[in-house]
């Protein structure tokens, strides 16, 4: 008889290591940042979605207009571009939308457009190229998790762009322009990037200061850490921590949401003993591209460079 074919052994389940910040962030849990001094004050009946520019039939959505549009629902990270290694300036996030490229096939984008500029209630202006624009994934959000966006998060709709820094991601979004330039918005006026690519980070959550206390307990002489891992819209392919200058160690991922998603990772430290040690983190996109090293300020590009504790462990 035919041997059976040998069974594959099962991965264990992932379990986050307490302390991990959640898969999902719920929108009250966003982090908030604004050019803006105040919220814009919106009526959203008289509230208007502009599609114009060199287009061939330009024209005005009302909010009930938006949302009657078919739906897309996309899991991704928002991360804004002054968000230091290891803060806290970043979250992931059941985004609920409108495919930006669907507004613009309607209108008619005309021959010899570059880009797409966005402009905010409040006068705030940022722009995308074409192609960019044109991307599936790249939305006019109006919602998290099935509820309408709150105000400090754009009410009623903003842009949700994957793997672009939150500069690029303009909330009360009041118009869409094609225009034959490249259009440099708000911040590329002040100095920051026009491309907002999101570097590889990845972060510990536990042990992680800025998320409660930079102590670790032992339990049966195991110290069970964890964090996230990100990289844009390119995905997480591997992360490895080390401890006190010792050799990189992989460690467990849980399944990925989607490639414009962080991933949770969790790494069991036997054998850790009480007393001062030094953490270091780092990954690999899902190009095979590594995280880069050298440390970097947030301004103008976004913060590069690896994510390192100093922890006591009881």
């Amino acid at each position: 008889p035919t041997a059976a074919p040998p069974t594959a052994t099962p991965l264990p389940a992932f379990v986050p290591a307490l302390g991990t910040r959640p898969e999902i962030t719920a929108q009250e849990s966003l982090y908030l940042i604004s050019s803006a001094t105040r919220d814009p004050e919106i009526n959203v009946e008289s509230w208007r979605l502009k599609i114009f520019g060199a287009v061939d039939q330009p024209y005005e959505l009302t909010y009930a207009e938006l949302l009657a549009l078919p739906r897309q629902d996309q899991t991704s990270t928002l991360e804004c571009i002054s968000n230091e290694v290891g803060n806290l300036l970043i979250g992931n996030c059941n985004w609920n939308g409108v495919r930006l490229r669907d507004l613009l096939e309607r209108a008619g984008v005309q021959a010899g457009v570059v880009d797409i500029r966005l402009k905010a209630a409040e006068g705030y202006t940022e722009s995308l190229p074409l192609d960019r624009a044109l991307d599936p994934t790249t939305l006019v959000a109006y919602g998290i998790d099935g509820q309408s966006l709150t105000v400090p998060h754009g009410f009623p709709a903003r842009l949700r762009i994957a793997g672009k820094y939150g500069v690029k991601n303009v909330k009360w979004l009041t118009e869409i322009e094609a225009v034959r330039e490249d259009y440099q918005g708000y911040w590329q006026q002040r100095g920051w990037t026009d491309d907002a690519t999101i570097f590889t980070t990845s972060v510990y959550d536990t042990g992680n200061p800025r998320l409660g206390s930079g102590t670790l307990q032992r339990q049966n002489d195991v110290v069970a850490l964890g964090g996230i891992a990100f990289a844009g819209d390119r995905g997480i392919r591997q992360v490895e921590i080390q401890i006190d200058g010792a050799g990189w160690q992989a460690v467990q991922l849980k399944e990925a949401l989607s490639d414009s998603a962080w991933r949770q990772w969790r790494y069991d430290w036997r054998g850790a003993t009480p007393g001062k040690h030094t953490l270091a983190v780092r990954a690999v996109d899902g190009a095979g591209q590594p995280q880069v090293d050298a440390i970097a300020d947030t301004h103008p590009n976004g913060a590069t460079g690896y994510h390192t504790l100093d922890v006591e462990v009881q």
